[in-house]
């Protein structure tokens, strides 16, 4: 029994250093070459996790948004985006300006697509005005980084491996709220998780700023 588990286990670990290996070929290809599904044409969509995964009906979402010197309140209060979320609020330290505001909540399909045309609408509004926005989306599923990046048409720009946990940031043209991960400029981040008994995958925009 122990020699079937031991085998089982380096079974999985040879796939997932496979699946790492096309990653990284691939990673290549988009830095030399860039990507194209079909010469001439130009991908603008820019699909989240539920609208790619055709297993999964709800996700968790959360957003942060924050300003640095200014009272959130007084810029975005009217433009927060629909739904049942909880939001937590932090102050100045003399309590009267709110300089950020942390949301949470889940949506099927319907409110994924809202709240995306709510993000591409105002994340590059509230960093006009001094702020920035966070955003990211969990499903407890495994997607297929490769796949989902060709798909959107994101270009790689990082990428990272620990264990069983994959991660890769990339530049989406078009996409706006774009952020520097060292010398890179980036605004979508994908992590995915392969472990046995724990699958979890995460778009971030522009990045991820919780644990994994």
């Amino acid at each position: 029994m122990s020699a079937l588990k031991n085998s089982i286990r380096c079974n999985e670990k040879s796939q997932f250093k496979l699946y790492v290996i096309i990653l990284v070929l691939t990673f290549i290809m988009f830095n030399l070459i860039g990507f194209q599904n079909n010469p001439g044409k130009t991908y603008t969509s820019n699909p989240w996790l539920l609208e790619y995964s055709s297993d999964v009906q709800e996700a968790e979402v959360k957003l942060v948004i924050w300003y640095k010197n200014q009272d959130l309140s007084t810029q975005i209060s009217e433009n927060l985006p629909a739904g049942n979320w909880l939001w937590e609020k932090s102050f100045t330290n003399d309590g009267k300006k709110i300089i950020s505001l942390v949301g949470r909540t889940k949506v099927d399909r319907i409110k994924e697509f809202e709240l995306k045309k709510w993000y591409y609408q105002y994340s590059n509004k509230i960093r006009d005005c001094g702020g920035q926005v966070y955003l990211d989306e969990r499903i407890y599923d495994n997607i297929d980084i490769v796949a989902f990046l060709s798909k959107s048409g994101a270009k790689p720009q990082q990428w990272m491996l620990n264990e069983n946990t994959l991660s890769v940031t990339a530049l989406k043209s078009g996409l706006g709220n774009k952020i520097y991960a060292g010398k890179d400029k980036v605004n979508i981040q994908l992590l995915t998780n392969t472990s046995k008994g724990h699958k979890q995958s995460v778009l971030a925009l522009p990045v991820l700023i919780d644990e994994f």
